[in-house]
């Protein structure tokens, strides 16, 4: 076996050879998807958001809101509890000065708070979401809403049952 070549492995896609064939650590298996409605889909979302929002900023010139939107990403990803001081008043001026991306990382908490709920609450919560993300305007959100739609029941049935990899969120939080 020849060291550092990559190979295609037919199950899991390109893999490292000189490691056994064993898939890179940072690949995903083929056919593996990421489950609707966990709160790292509104993340990307709400990235999307924060990445429209600066380059717009940037091709109208406005070099001054595009300089408070940078190091924004990290104040919006970061669970409210875990936001140093510095994140927290990177947050307050986003919601003084952009709407649309203290939206979107508002829709990123309300989804997040849907798996804290017991299942009734996260039920009214989660079809209250579904209609707010319906009405935004970005489209990352909109399409985020069609998604867990379309896998509502699933996401009801693993919030009753208490399917989560919460634990397994904590330990890699920040």
């Amino acid at each position: 076996m020849t060291t550092g070549m990559l190979v295609e492995s037919p199950v899991r896609g390109n893999s490292h050879a000189g490691f056994g064939g064993r898939p890179a650590e940072t690949e995903q298996p083929k056919g593996c998807h990421r489950a609707a409605g966990r709160p790292y889909l509104a993340t990307d979302a709400l990235d999307e958001v924060r990445r429209e929002v600066w380059n717009e900023a940037r091709r109208q010139g406005n070099l001054e809101l595009a300089r408070e939107l940078k190091g924004a990403r990290f104040a919006v990803w970061k669970n409210p509890e875990n936001l140093t001081d510095r994140q927290q008043t990177k947050l307050a001026t986003i919601q003084k000065t952009n709407a649309q991306l203290f939206r979107a990382y508002l829709l990123k908490e309300q989804l997040r708070q849907i798996y804290r709920l017991p299942a009734a609450a996260a039920e009214r919560l989660l079809d209250g979401w579904l209609k707010w993300a319906r009405r935004c305007r970005p489209p990352s959100f909109v399409k985020l809403a069609r998604t867990i739609t379309a896998q509502r029941e699933g996401i009801l049935a693993a919030i009753q049952h208490g399917l989560s990899n919460e634990c397994l969120s904590y330990c890699t939080s920040w």
